[in-house]
């Protein structure tokens, strides 16, 4: 491949993988979840001491 067809090459990639990120995440079915206290505060422990 000569350069230009590379470069050509890395702008399309470059492209396409700006549409995957500008659609964001697929939260239509999202489901909430309890908050785990207990996880919470054993992090709080491990980064505090």
């Amino acid at each position: 491949m000569n350069k230009f067809t590379q470069i050509l090459a890395g702008l399309l990639a470059l492209a396409v993988a700006g549409g995957a990120v500008a659609a964001g995440a697929d939260l239509g079915q999202t489901a909430k979840q309890a908050t785990n206290w207990t996880a919470i505060v054993m992090f709080a422990i491990f980064v505090g001491g």
